[in-house]
């Protein structure tokens, strides 16, 4: 299977569940809803929802593209990724799975949305911390020691180890 074609499918399986399905249910069980008409906290939230897709899309096609690979673990890329967004955060990505889960909170106006949302980044932090940083300095050594310097851990100048 192509790797853009891998890519989909993992997008379509992890990111899909986890910022579409999941506050979905969240969002039935709980009983809230997107109101009618919609305030403005949901219209920051549809824009916070087209911005976070964007930009998942657009950090998903630099794995594919530059680092020959795709967002899965697996399937990891086999170059460091560091332009485009990925020249501003060192996790873009999570950003925009987080915009999505944001946005989707502030459009159905529900708060076990938004905490739902803060378990996530949690969980993101973690991965981050134990998990891909020690597998990326593993994997590109000095070239990602460089780009840590220059990038922040989630956005702004390096330095977070």
């Amino acid at each position: 299977m192509p790797v853009w074609a891998r890519a989909i499918v993992f997008t379509v399986l992890v990111p899909g569940t986890v910022a579409g399905i999941l506050p979905g249910v969240i969002i039935a069980l709980t009983g809230a809803r997107i109101g009618t008409p919609i305030r403005w906290w949901g219209w920051v939230g549809i824009a916070m929802l087209g911005a976070g897709a964007s930009l998942y899309v657009w950090t998903a096609s630099l794995f594919v593209a530059r680092g020959l690979g795709t967002p899965a673990p697996w399937d990891a890329p086999r170059r460091l990724v560091t332009t485009g967004p990925y020249a501003i955060s060192r996790n873009p990505m999570y950003a925009a799975v987080l915009a999505v889960i944001a946005g989707e909170a502030l459009l159905a106006g529900s708060v076990w949305v938004a905490v739902y949302g803060a378990a996530v980044f949690v969980a993101f932090y973690e991965r981050t911390v134990r998990y891909e940083e020690p597998t990326l300095r593993r994997e590109f050594g000095a070239e990602f020691e460089s780009y840590c310097r220059r990038v922040g851990r989630f956005i702004g100048r390096g330095g977070q180890a």
